[in-house]
């Protein structure tokens, strides 16, 4: 399941004047900025930064704080580095208001992360914020387990008593990977690969989520690259050839008739 929504966080005696961060709900912020005031500015100096990936930039003549990460999709934030999550953890060593941002959405005190089932473990990425009026923002990605239903989530921020809007949601899409569509497409690839590759579950949108009983095959290639919501994404042609032949076999075993008619009985080909 894939819920987005809008948490919001009153913070007194703020360390920042002004705050913005990312630029898509569904991707690792990988770059956020901070007006600071001038104790957060001189705290500055002494502070290391723990969150790896991420890399400070402070510019003294304006006073913004620049942090820097790296961008991934927002279903993988392991694969990134949250910018928003470095700036934080440093507003976090000024007051419990700032504090209390960094545990649940980071910290993740509330213990969404341990939602788990045969689909995987839920992700949580907060991936844009922004300050207005003594109220920080921000907008958090969630993926949940198949299983689970969105209530699972919303419990737990409503008996925490975080103040939040849903932005969209996306129900679960699951498949039996021994029912007879998922086993279909995996013979299919096993003779064109020569790999025998189990299904996986993932925690994209995809198309897939157009059909009521549908899932989506590649296009990655395991061991290459992985660029997807990254800058300079691309596909080799040379795959997409392939995936042109997948798809041809694929959709011949799928729209094959399963049984021939002799007289007035059926038999299974």
């Amino acid at each position: 399941g894939i819920l987005h929504f809008t948490s919001q966080f009153t913070i007194n005696d703020a360390p920042m004047y002004a705050l913005k961060a990312g630029t898509a709900a569904n991707m690792v912020c990988s770059e956020a900025e901070a007006l600071l005031t001038k104790q957060a500015a001189a705290k500055l100096v002494y502070y290391e930064n723990p969150i790896e990936g991420t890399h400070f930039s402070y510019d003294n003549t304006t006073n913004i704080l620049h942090v820097y990460g790296k961008s991934a999709h927002g279903s993988l934030p392991d694969q990134g580095a949250n910018a928003l999550q470095a700036m934080f953890a440093f507003f976090a060593t000024f007051n419990e208001d700032c504090k209390t941002i960094y545990d649940i959405l980071f910290a993740d005190t509330l213990g969404l992360k341990t939602l788990c089932d045969e689909t995987g473990h839920l992700t949580m990425s907060p991936d844009m914020a922004f300050l207005e009026n003594g109220v920080v923002s921000i907008v958090t990605d969630v993926r949940y387990p198949a299983t689970f239903a969105k209530k699972s989530v919303l419990e737990r921020l409503d008996n925490a008593g975080v103040s939040y809007k849903i932005n969209s949601h996306q129900a679960p899409l699951y498949n039996d990977p021994n029912g007879t569509l998922i086993q279909t497409l995996a013979s299919v690839y096993a003779r064109a690969s020569g790999k025998e590759i189990a299904p996986i579950a993932i925690g994209g949108g995809t198309y897939a989520r157009a059909l009521e009983c549908g899932c989506a095959f590649g296009p990655e290639v395991i061991g290459e690259e992985e660029t997807v919501h990254q800058p300079n994404e691309y596909v080799l042609l040379d795959n997409i050839r392939k995936m042109s032949e997948i798809y041809y076999d694929a959709i011949k075993e799928i729209t094959a008739p399963k049984y021939v008619r002799i007289g007035w009985v059926k038999v299974k080909k």
